[in-house]
């Protein structure tokens, strides 16, 4: 990805986040927050309509219309994925630090990179969503979630890796796989 796609994604990510309180943002909020100009805010709106509803209020008396957005049930439960994440997250971390089983910690990782693939893929299958969407799909729900959850490791070993014993982490991931 270079550096326009990864700005372009950090700013419909942005959009998607402000959006997620499930109330109706008046475009020029949306704008300001994002920092972009009309025209670009109306590109990313435009890339991320599927995950988006639109309103114009005629009964305002005001001209141009101003057009309100807010995130639809699709991203809502995005939203709903991602604050599992977190939550599971908190469970992993008071048990990593109760017991510094790094081993244990990354096989909780990885069943939950596991779980949010099979429900994408579920939603791939009864959705059958063009390219574009699986690719947004495949970051937030897989990519995403997996960077939350191996960054917020990453922290918390940093905090206490002067008490993990990186040997015996070693030992448990080999031998776990030598035992399958």
């Amino acid at each position: 990805m270079n550096n326009n796609e990864k700005k372009t994604r950090e700013a419909e990510i942005k959009i998607l986040e402000v959006l997620s309180d499930g109330k109706w943002h008046q475009a020029k909020d949306l704008k300001t927050e994002v920092h972009v100009s009309s025209k670009t805010l109306y590109k990313h709106l435009e890339k991320i309509k599927t995950y988006i509803e639109e309103h114009e209020d005629r009964e305002s008396g005001k001209y141009p219309y101003p057009k309100y957005y807010r995130a639809n049930k699709a991203l809502m439960e995005i939203i709903s994925q991602i604050k599992k994440i977190d939550s599971a997250w908190k469970r992993i971390k008071e048990r990593f630090l109760k017991t510094k089983d790094l081993a244990f910690a990354l096989e909780q990782i990885n069943a939950i990179d596991n779980l949010n693939m099979v429900f994408t893929l579920i939603g791939f299958h009864e959705n059958n969503p063009p390219q574009d969407i699986i690719d947004d799909l495949l970051y937030i729900f897989v990519w995403k979630g997996h960077e939350i959850l191996t960054g917020n490791l990453t922290k918390t070993c940093l905090e206490v890796i002067d008490s993990i014993n990186f040997e015996n982490v070693l030992e448990d991931l080999i031998f776990k796989k030598e035992k399958k």
